[in-house]
């Protein structure tokens, strides 16, 4: 969800993840590897390897995946940032996440041609994301949500302040 925070010669437009939900993930991360280790000392493994041993052992392995897939959302979604400072005359995008170096990116205000609403589409439900043009014809996407009319209105606010 896109987070607005206006004032008179700045608006900063936020798509972040959160503390909270990172260790929601982090948490649930647990859940599978806790499955696994009950199957785990469940079985006596001084008999002799059975079908059991290998169900069980490939039900392990596909918790340990799973439980590295949640621990890989809550280090590496990114939290970005898209600042309009009119007093510098200044855009800037801001990208970082616990797993990577902070990264940013800066344009003067007047290679802002356009702000519009992109669209992605996935084979259940589309998610929308802001598409700034610049005067060489580059397109910028910057953040995501299922819900169209947040960023319609995130567009609106930031069309109206840079004036396109």
């Amino acid at each position: 969800m896109l987070q607005l925070e206006e004032h008179p010669d700045r608006l900063a437009i936020r798509h972040a993840l959160g503390a909270g939900t990172r260790w929601i993930l982090a948490g649930l991360a647990l859940a599978p590897l806790w499955g696994a280790y009950e199957l785990l000392t469940a079985v006596d493994w001084a008999t002799s390897p059975g079908l059991a041993h290998w169900v069980i052992a490939v039900i392990g392995a596909g918790a340990v995946a799973i439980g590295s897939l949640f621990h890989f959302g809550a280090i590496a979604s990114k939290d970005t940032q898209f600042v309009l400072d009119r007093s510098a005359g200044l855009a800037t995008w801001l990208e970082s996440s616990p797993g990577m170096k902070a990264a940013r990116r800066t344009q003067p205000l007047g290679r802002i041609r356009g702000i519009a609403t992109g669209v992605t589409e996935w084979s259940d439900s589309p998610t929308y994301h802001l598409a700034i043009t610049l005067d060489d014809g580059s397109v910028v996407k910057f953040g995501a949500s299922s819900s169209k009319a947040n960023v319609e209105a995130a567009r609106d606010r930031a069309s109206r302040f840079v004036g396109v």
